[in-house]
């Protein structure tokens, strides 16, 4: 009994001795608790900076894809254009009327061709098509917002909508709408910007866009900086990103026969080229175009509908047309085009143009009112204002300004359009009288042999642009009449038959 009793209080130690040897004292369960929060922690740190990155990049990743469609967008109209317009100035060269956004700051602009709105307009009539005037540029401008001190800018498109084919709807600028393209536009300007090819013109930088475009406006590189907050990170995300293109339309105002090479020596390098009008070519730094204004001119007056076949006039139905030049009246081709030829002739010192504009009918409207001005940015707006303010109404008499810059000294060059025949042949040119147009001819002839031949400024010059009517050549018009090629007939003059 006794042995029982010591081997059962031997065996009951040792349970014991065991039961506290496998425990935890308290210190061990305090650090251990600590290292097992320490890990937890620092997996849930882990974890949340995983799940904030992945946002982060997804935002990231958001943001470089709204820039990239932007960017995408953007040159996808350059290139459905026919040319970039940089300057603001510029954009009131198609029509004063044209404007954008007062509350915005301009970027760039895009012209338009005409073009018509659905398939069937595509048919020809008569000798042109039946497009569409698309009015004024598509405008792209900053402006400005403020949410929550997010301080940054939206990119606003302003132009013609269009449909799902891709072509405007409601070209006029009456119809134009404004369309916000892109947020968060960047305020600051230090950031790595885009380098422009050699020969372009210099980089222009206007906050968060900047761009450069090559010497005729045909080619573009733009570069878009977008900073958003994203209410993760105290740093905002950032995208800098950048595309070019060029315009694949063919820009009429662009077109340049080739010159003579024997008025390399003076004449003026423009923008795309030669300064050619219609093509006739400048040759002189002086120069006025002079502009017919009469009735004949308007887009209601029927003109005598016809041809010479065989050296014969012969009878087209119907027996009288208005006409029109690449879907324009008379008039407004003649505007449109000496507008963009203004946007081409060169304002930079050292290839100076100085020029006038007389629009003739029964009288005479002077732009600038005395002398031909150096072109300038002021006076070329205000001959575009001019322009718009005239009216084609009245009788032709192109002899008072013909023989009045015969006389001046300040001038080398006249560039002549006419679609009509003068009213009136009887008058005094250059101290002579005259009553035809064979006598104006020979006037103008005798006075450049005998006088301005001999001095430093040379012959006048007489280039003349016909409209509709060839009145270039005698046998080329139902009224047999050459005037303004007998006034052309000079060795450097030259007269251009548009239909």
């Amino acid at each position: 009994m006794q042995f029982l009793f010591l081997k059962d209080a031997k065996l009951y130690k040792m349970k014991n001795y065991n039961k506290k040897k496998n425990a935890f004292t308290l210190v061990e369960l305090i650090l251990s608790t600590s290292i097992s929060l320490s890990i937890i922690l620092v997996g849930f740190y882990v974890l949340k900076n995983i799940i904030e990155g992945n946002k982060i990049d997804e935002i990231q990743f958001g943001l470089n894809a709204e820039v990239n469609d932007a960017l995408d967008f953007i040159i996808d109209e350059v290139e459905s254009g026919e040319r970039i317009i940089d300057e603001k100035d510029d954009i009131t060269s198609l029509n004063n009327a044209c404007s954008y956004p007062s509350d915005t700051s301009f970027v760039f602009g895009i012209k338009l061709p005409d073009q018509a709105l659905v398939k069937n307009e595509y048919k020809q009539e008569g000798d042109e098509f039946n497009l569409n005037q698309v009015d004024c540029p598509i405008v792209y401008s900053l402006r400005k917002i403020d949410k929550a001190k997010n301080k940054s800018y939206s990119l606003i498109r302003y132009g013609p909508q269009f449909n799902e084919k891709g072509f405007y709807v409601s070209p006029s600028f009456t119809d134009y709408q404004t369309t916000s393209v892109l947020e968060n536009i960047s305020m600051e300007t230090d950031y790595k910007k885009i380098i422009c090819p050699k020969a372009w013109k210099s980089l222009k930088t206007i906050n968060g866009i900047s761009f450069c475009t090559d010497k005729f406006n045909k080619s573009i590189e733009l570069q878009i900086q977008v900073k958003s907050k994203n209410n993760i990170s105290k740093k905002p995300n950032s995208s800098l990103m950048s595309s070019g293109g060029f315009s694949r339309v063919q820009d009429e105002s662009q077109i340049s026969l080739i010159p003579s090479e024997r008025f390399n020596g003076d004449a003026p390098n423009c923008i795309g080229g030669s300064c050619c009008f219609m093509g006739v070519c400048l040759k002189t730094r002086k120069i006025i175009f002079m502009l017919d204004i009469s009735e004949s001119m308007n887009k209601d007056f029927e003109h005598k509908n016809g041809e010479i076949i065989n050296g014969k006039w012969q009878q087209s139905e119907p027996e009288f047309i208005k006409p029109n030049i690449n879907g324009k009246s008379l008039i407004s081709f003649a505007i449109s085009s000496l507008k963009d030829h203004l946007n081409r002739l060169p304002i930079l010192e050292g290839n100076e143009v100085y020029f006038q504009i007389i629009a003739f009918n029964d009288s005479l409207q002077m732009y600038p009112k005395s002398l031909p001005k150096k072109l300038s940015k002021t006076t070329k707006l205000g001959a575009f204002e001019f322009l718009d303010n005239l009216e084609a109404k009245g009788s032709s008499d192109p002899w008072e300004g013909i023989c009045s810059t015969l006389q001046d000294e300040t001038t080398e060059q006249i560039i002549l359009i006419s679609s009509g025949i003068p009213s009136n042949v009887n008058g005094i040119c250059a101290g002579k009288n005259a009553s035809s147009y064979d006598d104006y001819a020979r006037i103008i002839e005798e006075y450049n042999r005998d006088k301005r031949s001999i001095n430093n400024q040379g012959s006048l010059i007489i280039d003349s642009i016909s409209y509709f009517h060839n009145f270039c050549e005698s046998n080329k018009n139902y009224l047999n009449n050459n005037w303004m090629g007998k006034i052309s007939k000079g060795e450097e003059s030259e007269c251009i038959h548009i239909k």
